[in-house]
C-alpha cells in the first residue's frame, strides 16, 4: 500500500518533534488495565500528548488506533530527546516517569538531564478512560559533565533492554533505580542511575563495561543497550576483574553518522542502512557495498554486491572482545549472520514484530512491507514445538514460510518419537497435511544441512549438541521409524478409518523400500468390510466401490500405476490387479485378456506365470515345483491358452511347461542351483543341477570350485569335467592322482599327460614374479620326478627357479655327479651375473630417486600456483582444496569455458559442468550431422550428397602413442613404479642369501664373497640415497617454518595445506623397505678368514 494510505491514523493538535514509547515490560504490566499508555508524543509547542490504548477492547480482526488519552499544555520546563522509563498506577489516575534533555537556549550554556514524572488524574475512580488533571514535575536535576575544551551536549539516550532469554529484568518496577544510557557528541557514554530511595539524588558516571572503552570509536546518534544476566560459568573460576562482583554482563550497539555499525569497540559492518534489535538477535539492512570487518565473510559471498538483511545472535554479541581487534574469533562471530535475506536496495527496519516473526521495511519509494525472514521463522517454529507444544500452529506456519517439515522431527527425534508423534495426531486433523507432512521426510538431519541450528541456537532451546544429536540417532532409517511410530499410533487407537486411511497409506508408500503390497492389503480389507457394513448386495464388486476407487487413485500418486498393477499380480489377487489397472493409462485390450489368462491356469502355475512376468525366478522355481508335486493338470489350461498367443512358460508345441526339465531351464538360465538343490531330493535330479553348477562355476573361472563340487558328487564320477577343472587350476596333484585312479588310462598315457602338465607348468611362469616362479617350477621338476622318471629335465626345472641344492640333492640321488656339477656352475653363472647387474640397479636407483625428487618439485610448484588439484583432496568438501579449485579455476579461464564460469558459484553446478565434458561426444551424436536436413523437404539435398561421402570417406584414428608428459603426475608415478621394482625385496634377497650359501658349501667362497660385497655396498648407496631424499623434504619444510615464524608470516589455509601436504606417492617411496641378508650370512664371513676366501677353501 503506497503512502500516504494507512491502516489508521491519531489527529494531532501541532506537529510531532518526538515520541517516546513505553518500555515492553511496562505494557506487559497493562495488559489487565481498562487503559494502557503506548506513547509519549512531544509537539513542537512544547505540549505533551499521552497516547493509550482505546478504552473498549477492539472488534475481533479490526485493528484500532491508539487515542489521546490526555493532552498537556506547554510547561515552564523545555526538555527535548527523552525516554519513558516507566508507567505506575494509581488509585485515581497514573504517573508515567521519563527521563528528558533540558533545552537551552544557547550552545554555550550547559545542559542538564532531568528526571520528570507526569501524573494524570481522572474525575471517578471507576472510570479512568478520561483524565481531567495534570502534573508535571522535575524530580531530579543533573548536569551534564563538560570537557576542558568543549562543552558536551547529549546526542542520544536510550534505555537498556534484555534479550528473551533473560526477560526478567523489569525496569518499570517501583523501587528500582531507573538506569539510561546518555551519549554526548563526542562519542562518550555515561549511565544516569536514579535513587529509588531518594528521587533527588541521582547520578551520572561515567559507563563502565567490561572489555569495553568509556567512549565510541565514532559519535553514534543510534544507540541501544543490552544487558543480561551473566552466565553461571562465567562467575566460577577464573582470573579475578573489577567486573567479576557484576550480575549483569552489557554491551552497546551503535550506528554513526557514516552509517557504520559498531558493538562496542568492534566494527560490525561499514555500511548499513538502519538496524534494529529485538528480542534474540541484532537485525540490520545492508547496503550493496556493505563488507564486514573479517575476509571470510567475502569468501562466502557476502559482499557479493546484494543488499541483505542479516541476523546476528544477542548471545554471540556478548562473546565479542574487543582488545582481540580483528582476530579470528571476533572475525567468526561477525561472519556468522544467521540465514541472510535479499532485500532491496536501500530498504530501512521499521520495526521487528514481538509476537510473530515478521520485520517491517521500508522501500525506498516509502512504501512499507513485512517480510518473515528464516532467522526469526525458525526459533518461532521451535519455540512454538518445545516450549507450547503446539505441533497445530508450528506445522501452518512452516507451510507458510516454506520450511523443511523434517525439522519437527530432526531437532530431537527421540522426543518426537516418544510423545511428538502423538501430539501432531492429536491437534492436526488436516488429513491434507499429515499427508504432506508424511511425503517431506527424508533420511537426513536438516539441522546439519538445509536449517542449520548452530550453538548458541542449541544452548538457548536446551537441544543437545549436533555430534550428541548425530551419534543418538540413526538418521539412516528415520522415514521408517517415523512412519512405523505414527501408523502404530493410529492403530491402537483404532482411527483408521476413512478419515486417517490415507496418511495410513503414505506411511507405507514413504518407507524405504515401500510397503505397497501392505497398503493395498489394507485398501481392499476395508473394501471388503464396508462392504459387509453396507450390506450392499449389488453387482459392484467391492474394489470397485468409490471409496477404494479413490485410496487406489492416491495411493498411484504416491507410485507408479505399473509398480501398483505389478504389486497386485505378485500378491497373486487378480481382482485387485484389474481395480488397479482401471484407473491407469493401461489398455484394456491389453490387461484383461492377460487376467483371464491367468484365472484359467491351475493354481501353482498360475502364480508361476505371474513370477516370471515380474521376473521374481526363486519365487517361480518355488511354485513350479509345488505344480509339480501338485500334478496339476494342464489340457484345460492348454485349451484356454490355444485361443490366444503362446505364454512365457510354454513350449512350441503349446503345451504348458510343467517337469523337471522345464525347472532345470529356469535353474541353469537364473543360476538358482543352490535353491533347486533345496527343492529337489532326489539323487538324479540334485546330480545333474551339480553338473551344471560346475560347469558354471567352471565358465565363470572359479576352477577351484568347480573341481571341488564335481568331487563330491557320487559315482559315476565326471571324469571329463574333473580333470578339466583341475587342469585349469593347476592343481597337478588332484589331476594325476585322479588320472591314476581311473582304469582307462596304462604307465604311457600317464608319463604324457605328467609332461604336458609340467610343460605347462613350466611356460606359465614369468620372471617378474619370483616367488610364483619357484614354487611352480618346483612343482613341474617334482612331476617329472615322480611320473616320467626324467631327473636330467627335473634338475633343468630347479636351477631355473634357482634352487641349487634340490637341483644337486636330486642329481646325487640319482648318482649323476655331472647334474650335480652342472648345479654349481649355474649357481656360479648366476652369481657372476648378479654382480655385474647389481651396480648398475644401485645407479639406476639413485638417478631414478633423483628425477623422481625433480617432478616431485614440479608437482608441487603446480599445486601452489593453483595448475592442478591436491591428490587426495576432494575440492567439494576440503576448503583449502577449494581455494586450490578455485585458483586452478581462475588461472586457465579460456574463451572456451568463460562461459561456463557462472555455474561453477554451487556445489550441484560442478557435477553437471563434468557431465558435460565427459558426456560431450555422446549428447552431440544425438543431435549429429544427420539431423541437420532432418526438416529439408527430398527436393532440397543440397550438401547431402556431399555430407554422405564424407562419411563414407572417414577413415578410424590411429590411436595415440602412450606418452608421459615430462614433469606431470603421470611421470610421477611412473617413476614411483620404476623405484618399486629396482628396490631390493624380500624374494631376491632369498635368492642371493641362498646362492651365497649354496656357492660357500660347494668350494666356491670367492664368487660368494664378492657377491656378498656386492650386494652390501648397492644395499648401502640406495638406502643413503633414500635417506637423503627424505632428510632434504624435512629441512625444506622446517626451513620454510622458521622464515614464517621469524618474518612473521601467517600462511593461509591452502598454503599451510602445501606446507603440511605429503604426496601418497611420497608417502609410499619413503616406505620402501631393503631387505637385508640373513644375520647367519653375516656371522659366515666374520668366521673365515680373509686368507681362506681368497684360495677357497683348505
Amino acid at each position: 500500500v503506497p503512502p500516504p494510505m494507512a491502516a489508521a491514523t491519531v489527529d494531532l493538535p501541532h506537529v510531532v518533534r518526538h515520541v517516546a514509547l513505553v518500555p515492553t515490560t511496562a505494557l506487559q504490566k497493562q495488559q489487565q488495565q481498562q487503559h494502557g499508555v503506548v506513547a509519549l508524543v512531544q509537539m513542537s509547542t512544547q505540549a505533551l500528548v499521552v497516547l493509550g490504548k482505546p478504552p473498549s477492547p477492539s472488534s475481533k480482526g479490526r485493528y484500532k488506533p491508539p487515542v489521546i488519552l490526555s493532552a498537556l499544555e506547554p510547561s515552564v520546563l523545555r526538555f527535548h530527546n527523552f525516554v519513558v522509563t516507566g508507567v505506575e498506577s494509581l488509585v485515581s489516575g497514573l504517573r508515567i516517569d521519563f527521563v528528558a534533555v533540558e533545552t537551552t537556549e544557547s550552545i554555550s550554556q550547559p545542559q542538564h538531564l532531568l528526571e520528570l514524572s507526569l501524573s494524570l488524574t481522572a474525575e471517578e475512580e471507576e472510570d479512568q478512560s478520561q483524565f481531567t488533571s495534570s502534573k508535571l514535575e522535575c524530580t531530579a536535576s543533573i548536569p551534564i559533565p563538560q570537557d576542558d575544551d568543549e562543552r558536551g551536549r547529549v546526542l542520544a539516550m536510550t534505555q537498556w533492554q534484555s534479550p528473551v532469554s533473560n526477560s526478567s529484568t523489569d525496569i518499570a518496577a517501583p523501587k528500582k533505580p531507573v538506569s539510561v544510557l546518555v551519549e554526548l557528541d563526542n562519542g562518550a557514554l555515561y549511565q544516569y542511575t536514579s535513587n529509588a530511595e531518594d528521587a533527588n539524588s541521582g547520578t551520572l558516571q561515567r559507563f563502565l563495561c567490561e572489555g569495553m572503552m568509556d567512549t565510541l570509536l565514532e559519535p553514534c546518534p543510534w544507540i541501544v543497550g543490552v544487558e543480561r544476566q551473566r552466565p553461571q560459568h562465567d562467575n566460577d573460576g577464573g582470573e579475578e576483574n573489577d567486573f567479576a562482583d557484576d550480575e549483569t554482563e552489557q554491551i552497546v550497539i551503535g550506528m554513526s553518522w557514516q552509517k557504520r555499525l559498531y558493538c562496542g569497540d568492534v566494527l560490525l559492518a561499514d555500511s548499513i542502512t538502519s538496524f534494529y534489535v529485538s528480542d534474540r538477535f541484532l537485525c540490520y539492512a545492508t547496503t550493496a557495498t556493505t563488507t564486514t570487518a573479517t575476509t571470510s565473510a567475502v569468501a562466502r559471498g557476502a559482499a557479493s554486491g546484494a543488499s541483505q538483511l542479516k541476523f546476528i545472535a544477542l548471545s554471540q554479541l556478548f562473546s565479542l572482545d574487543p582488545f582481540m581487534g580483528a582476530s579470528d574469533e571476533n572475525n567468526a562471530v561477525v561472519a556468522a549472520d544467521y540465514e541472510p535475506r535479499n532485500v532491496e536496495r536501500g530498504s530501512r527496519i521499521v520495526s521487528v514484530l514481538r509476537n510473530k516473526p515478521m520485520v517491517i521495511l521500508q522501500l525506498p519509494r516509502g512504501n512499507l512491507e513485512g517480510v518473515a525472514p528464516r532467522a526469526l521463522v525458525l526459533p518461532h517454529v521451535l519455540q512454538q514445538v518445545i516450549t507450547n507444544r503446539n505441533y497445530k500452529v508450528a506445522l501452518e506456519m512452516m507451510r507458510q514460510q516454506k520450511v523443511d517439515l523434517n525439522l519437527l522431527v530432526d531437532w530431537n527425534p527421540g522426543e518426537f518419537l516418544s510423545q511428538g508423534a502423538e501430539e501432531l495426531l492429536k491437534q492436526v486433523t488436516n488429513v491434507d497435511h499429515l499427508n504432506l507432512f508424511i511425503s517431506s521426510l527424508r533420511n537426513e538431519n536438516v539441522t546439519q544441512t538445509r536449517h542449520f541450528l548452530p550453538d548458541w541456537f542449541r544452548e538457548e532451546f536446551g537441544l543437545p549438541s549436533s555430534s550428541d544429536a548425530t551419534s543418538a540417532f540413526d538418521f539412516s532409517t528415520k522415514v521408517n521409524q517415523v512412519c512405523q511410530k505414527l501408523r502404530s499410533i493410529i492403530s491402537d487407537k483404532a482411527r483408521v478409518g476413512q478419515a486417517l486411511l490415507l496418511p495410513v497409506l503414505s506411511t507405507f508408500a514413504k518407507e524405504d523400500p515401500p510397503q505397497l503390497e501392505a497398503a493395498l492389503s489394507l485398501i481392499q480389507q476395508k473394501a471388503v468390510e464396508e462392504d459387509e457394513h453396507s450390506r450392499n448386495r449389488n453387482k459392484k464388486p467391492p474394489l470397485f466401490s468409490e471409496r477404494a476407487q479413490s485410496s487406489i487413485q492416491y495411493l498411484a500418486f504416491l507410485a507408479n500405476y505399473n509398480l501398483l498393477f505389478d504389486t497386485a499380480l505378485g500378491m497373486y489377487e487378480l481382482d485387485l490387479a484389474r481395480a488397479v489397472a482401471r484407473n491407469s493409462q493401461m489398455d484394456p485390450k491389453m490387461y484383461l485378456p492377460l487376467l483371464k489368462q491367468y484365472r484359467e491356469f491351475p493354481q501353482f502355475y498360475s502364480c508361476y506365470e505371474i513370477d516370471m512376468r515380474l521376473k521374481r525366478y526363486p519365487e517361480a522355481l518355488r511354485n513350479m515345483v509345488k505344480s509339480i508335486q501338485a500334478q496339476e493338470e494342464m489340457q484345460s489350461a492348454t485349451e484356454v491358452s490355444a485361443e490366444g498367443d503362446s505364454a512365457p512358460g510354454r513350449e512350441e508345441s503349446g503345451k504348458l511347461a510343467n517337469s523337471f526339465h522345464d525347472a532345470l531351464t529356469l535353474i541353469k538360465k537364473q543360476k538358482l542351483h543352490r535353491l533347486g538343490l533345496e527343492l529337489f531330493h532326489e539323487k538324479g535330479q540334485q546330480r545333474e543341477i551339480l553338473l551344471d553348477l560346475g560347469d558354471h562355476l567352471l565358465n565363470a573361472g572359479e576352477a577351484e570350485n568347480a573341481l571341488t563340487i564335481f568331487l563330491t558328487m557320487s559315482e559315476p564320477m565326471p571324469s571329463e569335467q574333473i580333470l578339466r577343472a583341475a587342469k585349469k587350476c593347476q592343481d597337478w596333484r588332484t589331476y594325476l592322482s585322479y588320472l591314476l585312479s581311473t582304469t582307462e588310462t596304462n604307465d604311457d598315457d600317464v608319463q604324457a599327460k605328467a609332461r604336458e602338465v609340467a610343460q605347462e607348468m613350466a611356460s606359465s611362469v614369468t620372471a617378474a614374479d619370483l616367488t610364483r616362479k619357484r614354487r611352480v617350477l618346483s612343482d613341474a621338476a617334482l612331476i617329472l620326478l615322480d611320473y616320467c622318471n626324467d631327473p636330467s629335465e627335473a634338475v633343468d626345472l630347479f636351477i631355473q627357479s634357482e634352487l641349487w641344492s634340490e637341483g644337486q640333492r636330486v642329481a646325487m640321488l640319482h648318482g649323476d655327479p655331472t647334474l650335480a656339477q652342472k648345479c654349481v656352475d649355474a649357481a656360479i653363472a648366476h652369481a657372476h651375473a648378479t654382480i655385474e647387474a647389481l651396480p648398475d640397479r644401485a645407479t639406476t636407483f639413485v638417478s631414478t630417486m633423483e628425477r623422481y625428487s625433480e617432478v616431485l618439485k614440479i608437482r608441487k610448484e603446480a599445486y601452489a600456483r593453483g595448475e592442478s588439484e591436491l591428490p587426495g583432496v576432494s575440492p567439494m568438501n576440503d576448503d583449502a582444496g577449494s581455494l586450490f579449485s578455485a585458483a586452478s579455476q581462475a588461472s586457465h579461464l579460456t574463451g572456451a569455458s568463460a562461459t561456463s564460469a557462472s555455474s561453477t558459484g554451487s556445489s550441484a553446478s560442478y557435477s553437471s559442468v563434468i557431465s558435460v565434458s565427459s558426456t560431450a561426444s555422446s549428447a552431440f551424436s544425438l543431435t549429429g550431422s544427420e539431423q541437420t536436413y532432418r526438416h529439408k523437404s527430398k527436393y532440397n539435398q543440397i550438401g547431402q550428397k556431399v555430407h554422405k561421402n564424407q562419411k563414407r570417406k572417414k577413415k578410424k584414428k590411429k590411436p595415440k602413442p602412450n606418452r608421459v608428459i615430462p614433469g606431470s603426475e603421470k611421470e610421477l608415478e611412473t617413476l614411483q613404479e620404476s623405484l618399486g621394482i629396482l628396490c631390493l625385496d624380500a624374494s631376491f634377497m632369498t635368492s642371493v642369501s641362498e646362492c651365497i650359501v649354496f656357492l660357500i658349501r660347494s668350494g666356491q667362497i670367492t664368487v660368494a664373497s664378492d657377491l656378498y660385497e656386492t650386494y652390501q655396498s648397492s644395499l648401502k648407496k640406495m638406502r643413503d640415497c633414500q635417506e637423503s631424499r627424505m632428510k632434504k623434504s624435512r629441512e625444506a619444510r622446517e626451513q620454510q617454518e622458521q622464515v614464517n615464524r621469524r618474518e612473521g608470516i601467517r600462511p593461509n589455509a591452502a598454503e599451510e595445506l602445501l606446507l603440511s601436504f605429503v604426496h601418497p606417492l611420497e608417502t609410499k617411496v619413503d616406505n620402501l623397505v631393503f631387505e637385508v641378508l640373513p644375520s647367519s650370512v653375516h656371522r659366515l664371513f666374520e668366521y673365515l678368514p680373509q686368507e681362506l676366501i681368497q684360495e677357497d677353501g683348505y
